[in-house]
């Protein structure tokens, strides 16, 4: 991974979260155990029995968190965010890769889909390679007769969504089925003045399915469009041991920090030229996509199955987003550049309020293909059930990056910032300076999985399964960090050789999974568990052709980037522990958990008196020790799902200085930052009248987490908690109420920007800051019913 895609990834990851990437939903689909999630309505699509076999994670309540009601949120595997947003449509990712197309650009929980499950960390890595749980789903199939299955949704904040699915036979094995889907979220915050909505979606498929003796086949087209506006961040003030306030009356979650009318500045990557963009435009915001699927499953002799996927899609993609790149917050703006003055817009007033320096990246719509596809042959022999899988991914993309910095007022709806006063004749400008990108990449990926799920006698059971990917490809990139494209010309008038293209081969590099579970039924209710999983990737990264001492390009005016490293990053899972059941009374699973990430790259800047070092290459592990317990229990009418995790989240081999070692930093066993060491999850439902009326609550606590790497500046802890009521007023039509963040608590998630070298406590007490929010209470109805 490039050192741009890495700095963009950091900076992005609280935008992502908000504009859907990893929002969570309001559903409670932990109700009760379900036969079959594809015959079920779309208000129960996941079982709530314990987890021992090793392929599914059951009661989690994917689809239940903070965010919107059609985003998946994120389960801890205590390992930090690392952009892979996992959802599979079909069997198959939605995307190959979040970076710039984030999945729920093209996917959405609606009536659409008829089943959904939540893959287990082991599958996830067998059959797709990917480091996490992924979020399942299948969209609906024709069945024997019409079927239509319909929702809407409002809630207090003035969002509506409206889906619906209808299906029919027509005849000889054949059947239609036909959805769509409109979703206006208009956000937490009170007054978004530039757009109307914060996120805008909308999709469209049809499907035409054929059934015949041996298996069935089915050809699906998805059309989405999706126009998202990231942007999540909130001014905060710290008053130190983890407490924050809002900065001068900024409300955290309800006042957008985003530029009041939308108008954010840039440099082009191909001009050189100031220009300006709005949140919200096509260009900026809008993506859409067309997807072709064609799947199936057929039955062989001996009973041998097969099932099958591919798919795919064309999209046009845009991805834009603002963030601070000065840590502090100045509460005077001739603080801020050493006495110099700033002007609003249209203003020849010096302005005298606090200010912060903002970073826009600007992503403009660019043309993405990708294909996907995967068949796994299974057959069962004797006492073992063998799979045998193949894989194939192909993604060619292009990423066009025009960057801008700038200066705007920290309030609500903020102004943009200029050192130039608005005399007649005047030109204004707002951008200090900006620097672009190119690249596009070509990527292939064939892969085989054998696994074997196995039963020895009536004691022992397990499996073991392998997967072996080949990875080729192209990438072409301009090579000039720091620099447009513009700046070519004279880079190639002072050296003559200087290459406006760097193309890296990626040839037949080797990826590979590793699992193993095992199983004892020690008694009938209770067992003994085992389960490992090693997972290693190719991750590539560039550097400087040459470079002086403090990390630069030896020729400030060419900074060549051409030397490509081969690189593999690995993660390595392991778990044991215990389940206890004793029909539906109690489902307990009880486990120690160890998990290690090793060889990530990163790079640091280092500010010392000497000037600024860039620390690059700088390799690191993290790893997480940890213990959950998870208990279900169904007595009469009451349900219970109650879970604990403590964890202890640490980096390992994290350290870096200068090359003189006039100033070093380690990060060695410090909790890293957003994770907390103590998470809660508590479940209750009650049923009433005759188990129509279902009151259910739902709480999530985050233990303290850590704003930096350093570990010294912290947030405290906090609860996400819902409560609802679901009336099931026939076998047709179904009602729903609840309210998000109950105890609405207001305060601090994600990291610190810029805060890595804070080394005390008092640094930061009582200045400004930036950081995530959490979003603030909302009540929400919604009705579901079929036909």
């Amino acid at each position: 991974m490039s050192e741009v895609k890495r700095k963009n990834m950091r900076c992005s990851q609280g935008s992502l979260l908000l504009t859907g990437a990893l929002l969570l939903g309001v559903m409670n689909i932990h109700a009760e155990r379900v036969k079959s999630l594809s015959l079920e309505k779309k208000d129960s699509v996941v079982t709530n029995n314990s987890n021992v076999n090793g392929k599914e994670v059951k009661g989690r309540n994917v689809m239940l968190g903070a965010g919107d009601s059609s985003t998946p949120r994120t389960l801890n595997i205590g390992l930090p965010f690392s952009g892979d947003i996992l959802i599979n449509e079909n069997d198959l990712p939605v995307v190959y890769t979040f970076w710039t197309q984030i999945p729920t650009t093209c996917w959405r929980y609606d009536s659409s889909l008829g089943a959904m499950g939540v893959m287990s960390f082991s599958e996830g890595a067998l059959q797709y390679g990917k480091v996490g749980y992924i979020v399942t789903s299948s969209d609906r199939e024709p069945g024997r007769k019409f079927r239509g299955y319909g929702g809407v949704n409002f809630s207090s904040e003035g969002n509506a969504a409206y889906d619906l699915n209808i299906s029919t036979p027509i005849g000889k094995g054949w059947g239609i089925s036909l959805s769509a889907s409109e979703i206006y979220n208009h956000g937490s915050f009170d007054n978004l003045q530039f757009a109307n909505w914060q996120d805008r979606y909308e999709s469209f498929k049809a499907g035409v399915y054929k059934k015949y003796e041996r298996g069935q086949v089915g050809l699906l087209y998805k059309y989405a469009m999706a126009r998202p506006i990231t942007g999540s961040y909130t001014p905060y003030r710290y008053l130190g041991n983890g407490k924050t306030e809002g900065f001068n009356g900024f409300d955290p979650g309800r006042d957008s920090y985003i530029v009041g009318n939308g108008l954010f500045p840039y440099i082009d990557f191909y001009t050189g030229k100031e220009r300006m963009a709005r949140m919200g435009a096509d260009s900026v915001s809008r993506n859409v996509s067309h997807a072709f699927y064609l799947y199936g499953n057929h039955r062989f002799g001996e009973d041998y199955k097969l099932k099958w996927s591919m798919m795919y899609m064309h999209s046009e993609v845009a991805l834009t987003m603002q963030y601070p790149i000065s840590m502090n917050i100045y509460d005077k703006a001739d603080d801020a550049f050493g006495g110099a003055k700033l002007y609003l817009p249209n203003s020849v007033v010096p302005y005298e309020g606090a200010v912060q320096m903002i970073a826009s990246q600007y992503y403009p719509q660019v043309g993405i293909n990708q294909f996907m596809s995967k068949g796994e042959l299974t057959k069962s022999f004797g006492q073992h059930n063998m799979r045998l899988g193949l894989t194939y991914m192909y993604y060619n993309a292009p990423i066009l990056q025009q960057t801008g910095t700038y200066v705007q007022t920290v309030e609500n709806n903020p102004r943009l910032l200029s050192f130039v006063p608005a005399y007649p004749g005047v030109n204004q400008t707002f951008c200090l300076g900006g620097t672009g990108s190119y690249s596009r990449a070509f990527t292939s990926k064939t892969a085989l999985y054998l696994a074997d799920d196995f039963r020895l006698n009536r004691i022992f059971s397990g499996g073991v399964s392998a997967r072996l990917e080949m990875q080729t490809g192209k990438s072409h990139a301009f090579p000039y960090p720091n620099k447009n494209y513009s700046d070519y010309g004279a880079i190639k008038t002072a050296h003559p050789d200087a290459i406006e293209d760097f193309v890296h081969k990626t040839s037949g590099k080797i990826n590979y999974v590793l699992t193993g579970n095992i199983l004892a039924q020690i008694t009938k209710p209770f067992g003994l568990m085992a389960e490992a999983t090693f997972n290693r990737y190719y991750s590539p990264y560039t550097d400087y052709a040459e470079k002086n001492s403090f990390g630069a390009p030896m020729d400030a005016n060419y900074p060549l980037r051409n030397k490509s490293f081969d690189h593999f990053e690995s993660v390595m899972y392991a778990g044991g522990g215990f389940y206890f059941n004793i029909g539906q009374y109690i489902n307990l699973v009880s486990k120690l958990t160890y998990i290690k990430k090793s060889n990530i790259v990163t790079s640091e800047n280092l500010y010392t008196t000497s000037g600024q070092y860039n620390i690059y290459p700088i390799t690191y592990d993290i790893n997480t020790f940890g213990w959950t317990t998870d208990i279900m229990s169904s007595v009469g009418n009451f349900n219970m799902h109650a879970l604990l995790t403590l964890q202890n989240p640490k980096y390992n081999n994290y350290a870096y200085s200068t090359p003189d070692g006039s100033a070093s930093y380690s990060y060695d066993d410090k909790i890293i930052p957003t994770l907390s060491k103590v998470l809660i999850e508590l479940d209750p439902s009650y049923y009433l009248c005759n188990r129509d009326v279902r009151v259910w609550a739902s709480a999530r606590y985050f233990g303290k987490q850590y704003g930096n790497k350093t570990n010294t500046i912290s947030y405290k802890g906090w609860w996400e908690t819902f409560l609802g009521v679901d009336w099931k007023v026939n076998r047709n039509l179904s009602l729903k109420g609840q309210v998000r963040n109950l105890l609405n608590q207001k305060g601090v998630q994600g990291s610190l920007v810029g805060g890595e070298q804070i080394t005390n406590e008092s640094q930061m007490i009582g200045k400004g800051f930036v950081a995530e929010q959490i979003r603030p209470r909302c009540v929400e109805v919604s009705a579901s019913f079929n036909f």
